[in-house]
């Protein structure tokens, strides 16, 4: 399985494992093993992280860092819930992680995909970004779309407030790049797939009657600027 994750790495994993059949092991067992496979890999020097996105300002909820329920898959709730295993602020966009660098993540952002976000911190760590049985997680392009600026997005500011791992409870203020209703704002996700499965930097191997694929932060960063600086619009349906 050489996807060109090493020891040491930060890698963010994207995870759909239903498409990975049906376990022999008993649940908790089986998405513990799947982690540990992710550790062993990554050993001490390395930075494991999966999304946690709760949604909770945009649902009028407060977020508890402990408690919010995690929106993107079984394995990241189960993740999130680990000992010494740390959930960032982010109330909308919030991220697990475990390991060397984990405390990167506790730091306060004013944009869900903007400075010191989780993939502002991603990027900034030449982290991978996995995908285990997984079609290809539009979120990272909102990163890349809020730093160029693209025009069939706008900001929104979200305001809630927030319990952290302390139970200490505190108001906030957020900003998320959402979508424009009046335009072309849908992502073409198969463009997005075909600009990185053809540059070359996309490498993806079988697994478990599925795929797991990884791709450096950097370079899917670079693939996607330049396809906008080209065509501003290539990546949004235009049906």
């Amino acid at each position: 399985m050489d996807i060109g994750i090493k020891a040491g790495d930060m890698i963010c994993v994207h995870t759909e494992i239903f498409n990975l059949g049906i376990p022999l092991l008993k649940k908790n067992e089986y998405l513990k093993a799947l982690i540990e496979c992710f550790l062993e890999i990554l050993t001490n020097n390395g930075t494991l992280v999966m999304p946690t996105f709760s949604y909770s300002f945009c649902k009028n909820e407060i977020y508890d860092k402990n408690k919010s329920k995690c929106t993107v898959g079984l394995l990241n709730n189960f993740f999130r819930k680990l000992p010494e295993v740390t959930r960032s602020n982010d109330p909308i966009f919030s991220f697990a992680a475990y390991g060397l660098k984990a405390n990167l993540f506790q730091v306060e952002s004013n944009s869900c995909f903007g400075k010191n976000s989780g993939y502002d911190i991603l990027t900034k760590n030449n982290a991978k970004i996995v995908y285990l049985g997984a079609d290809w997680a539009h979120t990272f392009i909102h990163y890349i779309e809020e730093q160029i600026g693209v025009d069939y997005r706008y900001f929104k500011t979200f305001q809630g407030y927030i319990i952290d791992e302390n139970n200490q409870k505190y108001e906030k203020k957020i900003n998320y790049y959402v979508r424009c209703l009046d335009k072309p704002s849908e992502l073409n996700l198969s463009t997005i797939a075909k600009l990185l499965e053809e540059s070359g930097s996309l490498k993806k191997k079988p697994f478990g009657g599925t795929s797991i694929s990884a791709i450096d932060t950097n370079d899917f960063k670079k693939i996607i600027t330049q396809a906008l600086n080209t065509e501003k619009y290539i990546l949004v349906r235009k049906d």
